[in-house]
């Protein structure tokens, strides 16, 4: 009987985590965030490679492994003459070196100190929801009738993100 409840129990967490996130979300999100990162002025043109952190918690770290294979099948190649490196880290030990930090679920008073920092020391922040851009995330998708870029006008204007007019221009804002 024991046995049978704890299957039960896992099955259902099973089930509640893998509704998080949509593999074909997570496919166009690993394509556009790396070009939404290289339209930012703020990335080093001069480094030659663009660093991305995955930050993840226990729970979310088999999607965060899913996300960082799908950015590097998309991009095996050099592209803007940089090469795309990708990590994974937890929430609670980042150590803010990257160019560009992929969030997933967390809390939100997690989410608001990391993204405060981040700002601070201008490393861009994209969310796979676009919910969090209230706790201060900059960038995230909009899915609606068509799919845009979705950026967080209060921290641009804040924080002194700057963008290619072009990325601006395709973008819906928050």
């Amino acid at each position: 009987m024991i046995q049978r409840v704890f299957a039960l129990l896992l099955l259902a967490h099973i089930a509640l985590v893998a509704s998080h996130y949509n593999s074909t979300l997570m496919e166009l999100e690993a394509k556009l965030f790396v070009k939404m990162a290289l339209l930012s002025e703020d990335i080093n043109k001069s480094k030659e490679t663009l660093d991305i952190t995955i930050v993840t918690q226990g729970c979310d770290t088999h999607y965060a492994y899913e996300f960082k294979n799908l950015i590097e099948k998309n991009y095996t190649e050099k592209i803007m003459q940089k090469s795309v490196v990708v990590k994974i880290e937890e929430f609670t030990t980042l150590s803010y070196d990257a160019d560009l930090l992929i969030l997933l679920h967390s809390k939100e008073e997690l989410l608001r100190k990391i993204c405060k920092t981040a700002n601070n020391k201008k490393i861009l922040t994209f969310s796979y929801e676009p919910s969090y851009l209230i706790y201060g995330v900059l960038g995230s998708l909009y899915i609606g009738v068509s799919t845009k870029p979705l950026l967080n006008k209060d921290v641009i204007r804040e924080y002194g993100f700057t963008f290619n007019p072009y990325l601006l221009e395709l973008s819906k804002f928050y």
